[in-house]
């Protein structure tokens, strides 16, 4: 079973959204994702979902220009497999700013600084 998980945003009529990153689990004894599935949003909120395919992601940070950091496992932690990845627009295509990492369990962006918990 792979480990790809999504993005999705949850939003109301009210100018206020929520991002949502799915499937951030260990993946279960069977192979099944820890918590895939998006919960069921409360009446009112719609979920859309902006990325998908992702491998193992665990935060998501606003680098405070419109577009999303994410930082993925991309395989099993400790693999130097892990990687940072820009959204400039949610959907749309990443680019990978940072690869070869162990663990990137974390991202925050402060100004033109990227920092990455690993």
């Amino acid at each position: 079973m792979s480990a790809h998980r999504n993005i999705a945003i949850v939003t109301a009529a009210v100018t206020t959204s929520v991002i949502f990153l799915g499937g951030c689990g260990d993946d279960g004894p069977d192979g099944e994702p820890g918590w895939a599935t998006f919960p069921s949003p409360p009446v009112g909120l719609e979920v859309e979902t902006l990325a998908e395919g992702l491998a193992r992601p665990t935060q998501i940070a606003s680098d405070g220009r419109g577009g999303y950091v994410v930082a993925e496992l991309n395989g099993s932690e400790g693999g130097r497999t892990g990687r940072v990845l820009q959204f400039d627009t949610l959907p749309g295509e990443p680019t990978v700013l940072v690869d070869g990492l162990r663990t990137p369990t974390g991202v925050a962006v402060d100004g033109d600084l990227l920092w990455i918990m690993e």
